[in-house]
């Protein structure tokens, strides 16, 4: 086999290599897009049903003014026992090693 056969079935294989990987970007792009497009729709299905859930919220909220005390101390609870399973966490840690310079 000579030099130049050897050349042209690399150039051959590159260019082989290339445009597998241009399909392949081709077939990325197109999912990227599918999947942004799927987000899109079940973000705005999510939002419309979080303001119906909210509507619904309020309109109990002003007909039991009792459920809104009840939603802000649950609230206050959620945000109190976020707070202290935080603060557990960061006081089990093992405190961070110092990195040795290298320098000295």
């Amino acid at each position: 086999m000579n030099t130049h056969s050897v050349t042209e079935s690399a150039k051959s294989l590159a260019n082989g290599a290339s445009r597998e990987l241009q399909a392949v970007n081709r077939r990325v792009a197109q999912a990227s897009t599918d999947l942004a497009h799927v987000v899109s729709e079940q973000g705005t299905a999510l939002m419309q049903n979080a303001a119906a859930g909210l509507r619904t919220a309020s309109r109990s909220a002003k007909q039991h003014p009792w459920i809104a005390s009840a939603a802000v101390v649950a609230g206050l609870a959620a945000l109190g026992g976020y707070l202290f399973s935080r603060r557990v966490r960061q006081q089990q840690a093992p405190a961070p090693r110092r990195r040795r310079n290298a320098a000295s």
